[in-house]
């Protein structure tokens, strides 16, 4: 009958036992899925701030280019009325 109790006792205080470890293991489990979530989530702001810098700047370049681009034309018609008014000095000295 002792034999019986101690066997019963001890196959209860191993499921006890198991249910423990099983808590515990859920419990890291939990904690480093919660992790893992809080870490996407910074990531995915990390990136979303980078794509609105990358945007930003691009836009940046874009109108920089666009004066640039303005600007080269303003020097390049400017050129072309320096030599057509040289050739006419040029053409008037040959004279």
């Amino acid at each position: 009958m002792i034999t019986l109790g101690i066997t019963i006792a001890s196959f209860m205080l191993g499921i006890i036992y198991k249910l423990i470890d099983l808590s515990v293991r859920f419990g890291r489990f939990s904690r480093q899925l919660e992790e893992n979530e809080r870490r996407d989530l910074e990531e995915r702001e990390k990136s979303a701030r980078k794509f609105e810098e990358l945007f930003r700047d691009r836009n940046r370049h874009d109108s920089s280019l666009a004066r640039l681009e303005e600007s080269i034309r303003g020097i390049t018609s400017s050129l072309e009325k320096i030599d057509s008014k040289l050739d006419r000095i040029m053409e008037g000295g040959r004279n």
